[in-house]
Protein backbone atom coordinates (compact mmCIF):
# COMPACT_ATOMS: atom_id res chain seq x y z
CA UNK A 1 0.00 0.00 0.00
CA UNK A 2 2.68 2.32 1.28
CA UNK A 3 4.61 1.59 -2.10
CA UNK A 4 1.52 2.79 -4.12
CA UNK A 5 1.31 5.80 -2.27
CA UNK A 6 5.00 6.38 -3.43
CA UNK A 7 4.93 5.67 -7.06
CA UNK A 8 1.30 8.23 -7.06
CA UNK A 9 3.48 10.65 -5.55
CA UNK A 10 6.85 10.02 -7.44
CA UNK A 11 5.21 9.37 -10.97
CA UNK A 12 3.71 13.26 -11.06
CA UNK A 13 7.35 15.13 -9.33
CA UNK A 14 9.44 12.96 -12.19
CA UNK A 15 7.18 13.79 -14.77
CA UNK A 16 7.00 17.61 -14.15
CA UNK A 17 10.72 17.18 -13.98
CA UNK A 18 11.70 16.17 -17.07
CA UNK A 19 9.28 18.00 -18.70
CA UNK A 20 11.10 20.95 -17.48
CA UNK A 21 14.58 20.20 -17.99
CA UNK A 22 13.22 19.02 -21.54
CA UNK A 23 11.67 22.09 -21.95
CA UNK A 24 14.40 24.43 -20.81
CA UNK A 25 16.81 22.35 -23.13
CA UNK A 26 14.47 23.30 -25.96
CA UNK A 27 14.38 26.90 -25.14
CA UNK A 28 18.24 27.15 -25.21
CA UNK A 29 18.29 25.42 -28.57
CA UNK A 30 20.07 27.70 -31.67
CA UNK A 31 16.83 29.55 -33.02
CA UNK A 32 15.56 26.89 -35.76
CA UNK A 33 12.18 26.71 -37.46
CA UNK A 34 10.38 24.47 -34.89
CA UNK A 35 11.52 26.89 -32.21
CA UNK A 36 9.98 29.97 -33.78
CA UNK A 37 6.86 28.49 -33.77
CA UNK A 38 6.71 28.85 -29.85
CA UNK A 39 7.53 32.42 -29.43
CA UNK A 40 4.70 33.22 -27.51
CA UNK A 41 5.50 29.73 -25.23
CA UNK A 42 9.07 30.89 -24.58
CA UNK A 43 8.40 34.07 -23.61
CA UNK A 44 6.09 32.73 -20.76
CA UNK A 45 8.73 30.17 -19.47
CA UNK A 46 11.45 33.19 -19.98
CA UNK A 47 9.61 35.42 -17.56
CA UNK A 48 8.79 32.53 -14.80
CA UNK A 49 11.12 29.36 -15.70
CA UNK A 50 13.84 30.25 -17.44
CA UNK A 51 17.05 28.60 -16.47
CA UNK A 52 19.86 30.74 -17.16
CA UNK A 53 22.65 28.79 -18.18
CA UNK A 54 25.47 30.95 -17.25
CA UNK A 55 28.41 28.03 -16.96
CA UNK A 56 27.90 27.43 -20.65
CA UNK A 57 27.64 30.65 -21.81
CA UNK A 58 30.32 31.53 -23.88
CA UNK A 59 32.49 34.64 -22.76
CA UNK A 60 31.27 38.12 -23.26
CA UNK A 61 32.30 39.46 -26.99
CA UNK A 62 31.02 42.77 -25.88
CA UNK A 63 30.27 45.05 -23.49
CA UNK A 64 26.78 47.59 -23.55
CA UNK A 65 27.15 51.41 -23.38
CA UNK A 66 24.73 54.13 -23.00
CA UNK A 67 24.89 57.19 -24.66
CA UNK A 68 22.98 60.19 -24.08
CA UNK A 69 23.62 63.32 -26.21
CA UNK A 70 22.15 66.56 -26.22
CA UNK A 71 20.96 69.17 -28.73
CA UNK A 72 20.23 72.62 -28.78
CA UNK A 73 16.96 74.34 -28.69
CA UNK A 74 18.53 77.33 -30.79
CA UNK A 75 19.13 76.37 -34.68
CA UNK A 76 22.18 78.37 -34.85
CA UNK A 77 23.62 76.37 -32.29
CA UNK A 78 24.82 72.89 -33.92
CA UNK A 79 27.10 71.98 -30.83
CA UNK A 80 26.12 68.79 -29.59
CA UNK A 81 27.01 67.11 -26.21
CA UNK A 82 27.88 63.25 -25.85
CA UNK A 83 28.31 61.35 -22.75
CA UNK A 84 28.49 57.42 -22.04
CA UNK A 85 27.14 57.32 -18.56
CA UNK A 86 28.18 53.36 -17.59
CA UNK A 87 31.86 53.11 -17.48
CA UNK A 88 32.02 56.31 -14.89
CA UNK A 89 29.39 54.29 -13.14
CA UNK A 90 31.51 51.25 -12.82
CA UNK A 91 35.03 53.16 -12.21
CA UNK A 92 33.07 54.67 -9.24
CA UNK A 93 31.81 51.15 -8.08
CA UNK A 94 35.74 50.55 -7.91
CA UNK A 95 36.98 53.52 -6.45
CA UNK A 96 34.04 53.59 -3.67
CA UNK A 97 34.25 50.35 -2.64
CA UNK A 98 33.07 48.84 -0.53
CA UNK A 99 30.94 51.96 0.51
CA UNK A 100 29.37 51.96 -3.18
CA UNK A 101 25.93 50.94 -2.72
CA UNK A 102 24.68 53.87 -4.71
CA UNK A 103 26.81 53.00 -7.74
CA UNK A 104 25.89 49.52 -7.75
CA UNK A 105 22.19 50.28 -7.59
CA UNK A 106 22.51 53.09 -10.62
CA UNK A 107 24.91 49.99 -12.23
CA UNK A 108 21.97 47.26 -11.88
CA UNK A 109 19.42 49.51 -13.01
CA UNK A 110 20.60 50.89 -15.90
CA UNK A 111 22.16 47.07 -17.13
CA UNK A 112 18.89 45.35 -16.35
CA UNK A 113 17.02 48.39 -18.13
CA UNK A 114 19.48 47.95 -21.19
CA UNK A 115 19.34 43.73 -21.06
CA UNK A 116 15.55 43.81 -21.08
CA UNK A 117 15.50 46.73 -23.67
CA UNK A 118 17.53 44.31 -25.99
CA UNK A 119 15.90 41.48 -24.84
CA UNK A 120 12.61 42.65 -26.46
CA UNK A 121 14.57 43.98 -29.88
CA UNK A 122 15.67 40.24 -29.95
CA UNK A 123 12.50 39.18 -29.87
CA UNK A 124 10.48 41.13 -31.83
CA UNK A 125 13.46 40.53 -34.92
CA UNK A 126 12.77 37.27 -34.38
CA UNK A 127 8.80 37.76 -35.44
CA UNK A 128 10.39 40.05 -38.62
CA UNK A 129 12.37 37.51 -39.45
CA UNK A 130 9.87 34.53 -39.73
CA UNK A 131 6.66 36.25 -40.81
CA UNK A 132 8.92 38.56 -43.45
CA UNK A 133 12.41 36.24 -44.31
CA UNK A 134 13.04 37.93 -47.42
CA UNK A 135 13.38 41.58 -45.41
CA UNK A 136 16.85 43.04 -44.85
CA UNK A 137 18.09 44.49 -41.47
CA UNK A 138 17.46 47.96 -43.55
CA UNK A 139 14.29 47.99 -44.21
CA UNK A 140 12.93 46.78 -40.76
CA UNK A 141 15.84 48.66 -38.69
CA UNK A 142 14.06 52.03 -38.50
CA UNK A 143 10.28 50.69 -37.79
CA UNK A 144 11.50 48.88 -35.32
CA UNK A 145 12.93 51.17 -33.68
CA UNK A 146 9.89 53.59 -33.71
CA UNK A 147 7.56 50.94 -32.57
CA UNK A 148 9.79 49.90 -29.41
CA UNK A 149 9.76 53.85 -28.60
CA UNK A 150 5.69 54.16 -29.40
CA UNK A 151 5.31 51.39 -26.67
CA UNK A 152 7.27 52.80 -24.73
CA UNK A 153 4.24 53.05 -21.75
CA UNK A 154 4.66 49.03 -21.60
CA UNK A 155 8.19 49.03 -20.99
CA UNK A 156 9.88 50.08 -17.89
CA UNK A 157 13.18 49.86 -19.86
CA UNK A 158 12.53 53.03 -21.71
CA UNK A 159 10.97 55.18 -19.69
CA UNK A 160 13.45 54.04 -16.88
CA UNK A 161 15.93 55.22 -19.76
CA UNK A 162 14.78 58.16 -20.94
CA UNK A 163 13.83 59.74 -17.60
CA UNK A 164 17.45 59.01 -16.19
CA UNK A 165 18.60 61.82 -19.01
CA UNK A 166 17.38 63.94 -16.88
CA UNK A 167 19.44 62.93 -13.99
CA UNK A 168 22.62 62.96 -16.51
CA UNK A 169 21.54 66.68 -17.18
CA UNK A 170 21.52 68.03 -13.72
CA UNK A 171 24.88 66.19 -13.00
CA UNK A 172 26.21 67.94 -16.33
CA UNK A 173 25.02 71.43 -15.59
CA UNK A 174 22.83 70.91 -18.82
CA UNK A 175 19.82 73.17 -19.10
CA UNK A 176 17.07 71.44 -20.43
CA UNK A 177 15.18 74.25 -20.88
CA UNK A 178 17.94 75.20 -23.55
CA UNK A 179 18.67 70.84 -25.11
CA UNK A 180 16.51 68.15 -26.05
CA UNK A 181 18.46 64.91 -25.30
CA UNK A 182 18.00 61.23 -27.03
CA UNK A 183 19.78 57.74 -25.62
CA UNK A 184 21.57 55.86 -27.32
CA UNK A 185 23.12 52.57 -26.65
CA UNK A 186 26.19 50.67 -28.45
CA UNK A 187 27.83 47.19 -28.27
CA UNK A 188 31.19 48.00 -27.75
CA UNK A 189 33.98 44.98 -28.99
CA UNK A 190 36.39 43.63 -25.84
CA UNK A 191 39.45 41.56 -25.99
CA UNK A 192 38.42 37.72 -26.84
CA UNK A 193 38.97 35.71 -23.55
CA UNK A 194 41.85 34.15 -25.15
CA UNK A 195 43.78 37.54 -25.42
CA UNK A 196 42.90 38.78 -22.29
CA UNK A 197 46.27 37.84 -20.25
CA UNK A 198 48.21 39.19 -23.20
CA UNK A 199 48.76 42.25 -22.56
CA UNK A 200 50.29 43.41 -26.32
CA UNK A 201 47.43 42.03 -27.66
CA UNK A 202 45.40 44.11 -30.12
CA UNK A 203 41.81 44.43 -30.85
CA UNK A 204 40.11 46.55 -33.53
CA UNK A 205 37.36 48.27 -31.49
CA UNK A 206 34.24 47.99 -33.37
CA UNK A 207 31.03 49.61 -31.84
CA UNK A 208 27.03 48.92 -33.22
CA UNK A 209 24.05 50.77 -32.43
CA UNK A 210 21.20 48.71 -31.13
CA UNK A 211 18.63 51.32 -29.98
CA UNK A 212 18.60 54.71 -30.80
CA UNK A 213 15.31 56.72 -29.55
CA UNK A 214 14.09 60.18 -31.08
CA UNK A 215 14.75 63.41 -29.34
CA UNK A 216 12.99 63.83 -25.77
CA UNK A 217 11.33 67.16 -25.29
CA UNK A 218 11.36 68.24 -22.46
CA UNK A 219 9.61 71.28 -21.08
Amino acid sequence: MRLNKLKIITIPILGAFIFYWVTTIFFNLPDNYIKLQFIGSEKIFNSSLFQKWSFFAPPPKHNDRLYYSFHSKDSSNTDTIVLEVVKPIIALKRKEAPFNARYEVMDYILNNSMIQLNDFLVDQRKRIEFNYPDSTEKEFIQPLMEFTWNNRDYLKAIQTLANYGEIVAVKNNIDLNKYHYKFYIVNESIKSFSDRSQKNAVISKTQSKIFESPLIKKS
